[in-house]
């Protein structure tokens, strides 16, 4: 997938998060992620964020 689709991808994702926070019907939350997740490896803006939450130990995987 390319830069330019994923980042596309990416901010529907996040308008989408940020409509469904406002309306009770689309689930925000989730679509917030989503997005941040899909921009993470290419946008400067995602990075840092990701790069704390890893250092926080949020890193996606399930402990167990």
């Amino acid at each position: 997938m390319g830069k330019s689709v994923r980042t596309v991808c990416g901010v529907t994702l996040l308008v989408a998060g940020v409509i469904g926070t406002l309306l009770p019907v689309i689930p925000g939350i989730p679509l917030f992620i989503a997005g941040a997740a899909v921009l993470g490896p290419d946008h400067r803006l995602i990075r840092p964020l990701t790069d704390w939450l890893k250092r926080r130990g949020w890193s996606g995987r399930r402990r167990g």
